[in-house]
């Protein structure tokens, strides 16, 4: 059934806040969509456009509606033994729906419970009696193991908020979620495709698509180009982008985005321990090419050249007494991320058994100078030393932001860099927030509130990529310094729509550091296949399914040219 995309809806009754002609029309599609088969689908408006808020308005009016028949019913049936009043939501960050739905909906309208944390409820009995019930796919996961509470209910409506976390159909997240019962399904993404073809079957496979949640009919029908995927995302998914929106006169208020590429010189000394790495890379390569080495220490060195690139005692901090020092990197990402060739090379630090890098350098250059120069003590790899993208970085915050009354936020998908980030941007007389994955949940949204605060003087926030991908709400800010690169372009997408979104008041500014000369400028080559990718599956064109890196690209990333 094609549900249409230009009617407005009526405003639920009860909602505190006016919904934009965009956000109407998405609301007036998925009461449609829930009269479909399956019912549900994909609301994947571009990110900082309200999805939330338009969920909301769906569980109310609904509510609403199911109120009036409820009470021209004659025959006073009992609804509460088929358990499908109940709605179920969640995502990573629990508070922030929780907020959302008491300052969007007045009064007790919409009764919500959080179910996170050890004292949450047990009973399934209780938590029927709650219109929404929130909780995290973690939660889900675990319950999913044991037979919890979530699991014993017909819920009227389950929302997957950021449903692009399930992308991996093998994870055990995914089929968690995919197991949970319920009557409507929705998907909220702004970035429904990142990877491959396979994305979208996951989602559909949540969706109880018929056959198509079958992985044997998928490759059958839709890979080999059977079915066409277009055909079937028109049906189930709606998806405005702000450029569209702007292009048909509306969004008149979102100001004006721009990107700027800064492109830095490692210094001397920096460049002599890049390329030192990046020679002893290309011996490695050729042993991989041979199959004598393993796709692992490839992936490794990868990992260490792009580490350089932000500061080189990065690559010596691993070193502690002949064994490997765990460096405070960011862990928070989830299963669906595995499958990146990012998550491969910095899910977690170098084991013992990979290779004391810094070691076999040495070893192999038998000059002593190298290996005074590969030395620990070289003040190159001093912590307290800025490198030359840190020192870019205090520039742009001492000249481009604290001058004014602007705020910026700083983004990493290591902790570890923020962290040497932080005390240099401190010992320079700069005070700072941070916000990753290891800030407890009851702390972030005080985090949020104070940032977003215009008299707050913290005028800097330090965040990890993962976290920022994750619903926030940043408008406080208006610059945003994506200070390192990342294999999967949608992730910076995301970290940038946290300030560029509606609510902003002022011109947004990103500031994209790559240093030249190095596998950062052909990463973001690969961003740009990526982003090409998501396009064309979301449009129905062909597109390669083999997204991991192939012997080619590796060769490119370490600049070695085919023979």
């Amino acid at each position: 059934m094609l549900c249409p995309t230009a009617i407005l809806a009526d405003y639920p009754k009860g909602l505190n806040v006016p919904l934009m002609r965009h956000q109407r029309q998405a609301l007036e599609w998925m009461h449609c969509r829930e009269q479909g088969n399956p019912k549900g689908g994909i609301l994947a408006d571009d990110m900082g456009l309200g999805k939330t808020l338009t969920m909301i308005a769906l569980v109310l009016a609904r509510k609403l509606t199911e109120r009036r028949t409820e009470a021209s019913n004659d025959d006073d049936e009992d609804d509460e033994d088929n358990y499908c009043k109940w709605t179920s939501k969640w995502k990573r960050e629990c508070t922030q729906w929780e907020l959302e739905i008491k300052s969007k909906v007045s009064g007790n309208q919409l009764t919500t419970c959080v179910h996170h944390g050890q004292k949450r409820e047990s009973k399934r009995k209780l938590l029927r009696t709650y219109d929404i019930v929130i909780t995290t796919y973690t939660i889900v996961n675990n319950e999913h193991k044991v037979g919890g509470p979530l699991f014993g209910i017909e819920w009227k409506r389950i929302v997957l908020d950021e449903g692009h976390i399930i992308r991996n159909h093998k994870s055990q997240t995914s089929n968690a979620v995919c197991s949970l019962c319920g009557l409507c399904r929705w998907i909220l993404t702004g970035t429904p495709v990142q990877n491959k073809h396979m994305d979208v079957y996951t989602l559909l496979k949540f969706l109880k698509y018929p056959l198509l949640d079958l992985p044997t009919y998928w490759k059958r029908s839709v890979e080999k180009g059977q079915l066409c995927l277009k055909t079937i995302l028109k049906t189930l998914m709606l998806r405005r982008t702000k450029a569209q929106l702007q292009e048909r006169g509306e969004l008149s208020n979102l100001p004006q985005k721009r990107t700027e590429l800064i492109e830095i010189e490692l210094d001397k000394d920096e460049m002599k321990v890049y390329q030192k790495v990046m020679d002893y890379s290309h011996d490695v390569f050729a042993q991989f090419l041979k199959q004598k080495a393993d796709s692992y220490e490839i992936l490794v060195l990868l990992l260490r050249l792009r580490q350089i690139c932000c500061h080189p005692g990065l690559i010596v901090s691993m070193l502690q007494n002949g064994g490997v020092q765990q460096m405070s990197f960011e862990s928070e990402a989830s299963e669906s991320e595995f499958d990146d060739v990012q998550q491969m090379s910095s899910e977690s630090e170098a084991s013992e058994s990979e290779f004391d890098l810094l070691k076999k350098l040495a070893t192999d250059d038998n000059s002593e100078t190298a290996r005074d120069f590969l030395s620990k003590s070289n003040s190159v790899f001093d912590l307290k030393r800025p490198s030359s993208k840190m020192r870019k970085v205090l520039e742009i915050l001492k000249t481009s932001v604290l001058k004014t009354n602007d705020k910026a936020i700083v983004v990493s998908q290591w902790i570890g860099v923020l962290e040497i980030l932080g005390s240099h941007l401190e010992e320079a007389g700069i005070s700072t927030l941070a916000f990753n994955g290891q800030i407890p949940v009851k702390k972030r949204q005080d985090i949020i509130s104070e940032f977003n605060d215009p008299s707050s003087k913290k005028r800097v926030l330090l965040l990890s990529l993962t976290a920022g991908g994750v619903g926030l709400n940043l408008i406080g800010a208006n610059h945003l310094l994506l200070f390192d690169c990342h294999w999967n372009p949608q992730l910076e997408a995301q970290a940038q729509d946290r300030i560029y979104r509606v609510g902003q008041k002022k011109n947004v500014i990103i500031h994209k550091f790559v240093c030249k000369g190095t596998v950062e400028e052909r990463i973001q080559s690969l961003q740009k296949t990526k982003l090409a990718l998501a396009d064309t599956v979301l449009s129905g064109g062909k597109a390669s399914q083999d997204t991991k890196l192939t012997r080619d690209e590796l060769q490119h990333l370490f600049g070695i040219k085919k023979r």
